[in-house]
């Protein structure tokens, strides 16, 4: 009995002690989350709701009414951690705007609109303001509705950076709509008629509320008088509060046909149509009474004037619209001004009067064929373009067209011709230099043909402050070539221009980019490196009575440095296929890396023996070694990144290089980063370290720069596979709850046979 009950108490503190482990494992867990890191750059700090019509902050709207929303957007990163040319100085993001019912409902999202949700560009600690408006749509459900706000990563759309939301009520009024009119006949209208009709608008209920309304709806070949028509829709007018009379004008543009249209009225009260209808018979006409060009031989590139008058022979004051056509020598249309959105409007003239002699111009393109080119025209009603009155036929054309119908009228349209012209090419027809270092230089060059016909004569006009140009600089007259190369003098950044080329062929603009890396400061760690170099030293084995043999303890094996980065080759070269990526250490080469478009990753650098250790790293791409203008050390363990830069393509003929000046042969050094030296050495016996190199004799001093080292994300997990980097206190403990536990049960266990023994 007493062994049972033994056998039960040893289970109840076992299971206790398993208990309290697993409730220290999960509040660890818990608490751990709370106290992560957060990765939010921007927050939301201000939403204020107002009353457009007031400028007042409210929270309750009735149907119809103009809501503002004003939204402050801040940037949570310290500034002082930024530089002004830092490529993440500014960030993007896409704020939505939403408006939803109490269920849930999506009522309004800019998200659906023509013009989209907004862009917010933020650099650190800066401070923006966004306003929105909203009109509560009539048709809309009373009650309560949320105003959201949210930010959201321009790269990542589906990231939430942060997310406010303000509740408002919307109400129904009281009012009611009354419309004096249901339905309108404008009757028959002829020549210079412009019929109006009046509508009144009433709210018979006033003492319960405000009538807010406009009209939404209304037919184009009506003009709104009043009330104003709205800034974004002439056919629709502003809100207006309570009585108002509408006044309806049928346009002096509409010319012929029978119209039976409606008018529309929304308002908190409800919704109102009004049927219109107009019969329109117009004596409208017109009579191009001129066309011609000024001159009669024109070289491209030129301007050509287009002579041309109109004369109104109708009954009705018009405005015209005036298309230009020009034919070339095979017999197709060369160029249309409305179809390039050119013509030209004249008016308005009155019945009988004919306007003074106008100037139309067209600039001939350059490389067009030489020959003879012929001009016509067509003249028709503003803005209703379907209303021809007049075409004037090119002059070939002229006598397949039909007779003149009025005395007044052009028979044909003029002649004019072009010259042989000359016509610039440039190939390439841009340059992207790629990146260099500070101080360094690289060359480019363009070749300059004549596309067209006769001599070409070009000369550079302008360069970027940034480039060197090596040649022409005079005119060149026929083919030649640019050669241009980056200003020694060049400061770091992001660069970019434009090489600007005028020639009697055309005007060229060549595009250049390059990005300079600035010099890096290296910073010397030497006592670092020296407690890296030297071996701990292991004490002799205490004396015990029964001798015992020291054991030699055997080197720790060496740990591979694994490589990743991106890969640039200058003057836009690409990785050449079936190219392998190696490291090599003296007599020792790295088995390949694996490598993408522009970049490399897991190349192992492990070599057999560590004599090595110490030595410089070299990386080849095919047969080409990277320009590693600071050497690179083997000091064994963990990840690191490393942007590699050849000079050429591997498979490439290299450039001839201006020679270098001596100051510019020297090297210039790159912060590299080195993986991390295992704290722990193990101690050698005298034997091994004789045959180790000597490490105390003259350390060598290595350059390291904690730029190329690869950061570890803020809010990491410390799990045992995790990357090396500091690890937080809720996570530590986890951990070691975790260890504790199988320890805890076997001692629970022991315990237990030891007071069996004992009975």
């Amino acid at each position: 009995m007493h062994i049972f009950k033994a056998k039960v108490k040893n289970l109840k503190a076992t299971a206790l002690l398993i208990g309290v482990s697993m409730a220290f494992t999960i509040a660890a867990t818990v608490f751990g989350q709370a106290y992560a890191q957060s990765s939010q750059i921007v927050e939301i700090t201000d939403l204020v709701v107002l009353d457009a019509k007031t400028d007042e902050v409210e929270s309750v709207f009735p149907k119809g009414a103009k809501v503002r929303i004003e939204v402050q957007f801040t940037d949570l990163r310290n500034l002082t951690a930024f530089d002004d040319d830092d490529p993440d100085f500014d960030r993007n993001f896409v704020v939505v705007f939403e408006v939803k019912e109490h269920d849930g409902t999506l009522v309004y999202s800019t998200d659906n609109t023509l013009f989209g949700n907004d862009e917010l560009q933020l650099g650190p600690e800066e401070r923006k303001k966004i306003t929105y408006s909203w009109n509560a749509p009539f048709d809309t459900d009373t009650g309560s509705h949320d105003i959201i706000i949210t930010v959201r990563n321009a790269e990542n759309f589906s990231n939430i950076q942060d997310e406010e939301k303000s509740s408002i009520i919307i109400q129904s009024s009281a009012a009611s709509l009354f419309v004096s009119e249901s339905s309108i006949d404008f009757g028959d209208v002829e020549d210079d008629d412009t019929p109006q009709a009046r509508i009144i608008v009433t709210n018979p209920n006033r003492a319960a509320g405000d009538l807010v309304w406009k009209i939404v709806d209304l037919p184009e070949w009506l003009e709104l008088i009043s009330p104003p028509a709205s800034d974004g829709d002439p056919q629709e007018s502003e809100l207006v509060t309570n009585n108002q009379t509408v006044i309806l004008r049928v346009r002096s543009t509409i010319l012929k046909g029978t119209r039976n249209d409606k008018v529309k009225i929304e308002s908190n009260a409800g919704t109102s149509s009004i049927d219109v209808s107009v019969s329109v018979d117009r004596n409208a006409n017109g009579l191009l009474t001129q066309l011609k060009a000024r001159n009669s031989t024109f070289d491209p590139g030129d301007d050509v004037v287009f002579l041309y008058r109109v004369k109104n022979d109708g009954a009705v004051p018009m405005t015209y619209s005036i298309s230009f056509l020009v034919q070339s020598p095979t017999g197709s249309l060369y160029y249309n001004s409305n179809a390039e959105g050119h013509d030209a409007t004249l008016g308005p003239l009155d019945p009988g009067e004919e306007s003074n002699s106008m100037d139309f111009t067209w600039t001939i393109p350059y490389g067009t064929l030489p020959g003879n080119y012929e001009m016509g025209g067509e003249l028709r009603a503003f803005p209703a373009f379907e209303f021809l009155f007049d075409n004037v036929p090119f002059p070939t054309d002229a006598a397949t067209s039909a007779p003149p119908a009025r005395s007044d009228e052009i028979a044909d349209g003029d002649v004019f011709e072009v010259k042989k012209g000359a016509l610039i090419a440039v190939a390439p027809p841009d340059w992207a230099f790629g990146a260099i270092t500070e101080g360094d230089s690289d060359t480019a060059s363009f070749s300059v043909s004549n596309d067209g016909r006769g001599t070409l004569e070009w000369t550079i006009v302008s360069w970027p402050d940034w480039l060197d140009l090596k040649k022409p600089s005079e005119t060149v007259s026929g083919r030649g070539s640019i050669e241009v190369a980056i200003s020694e003098s060049a400061q770091p950044g992001n660069l970019s221009g434009a090489i600007e080329i005028e020639s009697n062929g055309g005007p060229r603009s060549i595009k250049v980019s390059t990005r300079i890396l600035p010099l890096p400061t290296a910073t010397v760690g030497v006592a670092t490196v020296l407690a890296r170099l030297l071996p701990t030293a292991t004490p002799e084995p205490t004396a015990t009575p029964t001798p015992v043999p020291s054991v030699t303890p055997t080197p720790s094996p060496l740990k591979p440095s694994i490589l990743s980065g991106r890969i640039n080759i200058r003057n836009g070269g690409s990785i050449p296929k079936g190219a392998k990526l190696v490291a090599k250490i003296g007599d020792y080469t790295s088995p390949p890396g694996a490598m993408t478009e522009d970049s490399y990753s897991s190349l192992v650098v492990i070599p057999p023996d560590r004599s090595y250790v110490g030595q410089p790293i070299e990386i080849y791409l095919g047969d080409t070694p990277a320009l590693m203008t600071t050497p690179l050390y083997f000091f064994q363990g963990g990840a690191l990144r490393l942007d590699l830069t050849f000079a050429a393509l591997p498979t490439a003929t290299p450039a001839t290089r201006p020679e270098p000046s001596p100051a510019a042969s020297r090297p210039v050094e790159t912060p590299t980063r080195v993986a991390a030296v295992p704290t722990a050495v193990a101690t050698a016996t005298a034997t091994e370290e004789a045959s180790e190199p000597d490490q105390t004799v003259t350390p060598q001093v290595f350059i390291t720069a904690e730029a190329g080292e690869t950061p570890v994300p803020p809010n990491a997990s410390g799990g045992c596979n995790a990357p090396a980097g500091n690890v937080g206190w809720a996570t530590g403990l986890t951990n070691a709850a975790l260890l504790i536990m199988p320890i805890g049960l076997v001692a629970g266990v022991r315990r237990s046979r030891r007071r069996q023994r004992t009975r």
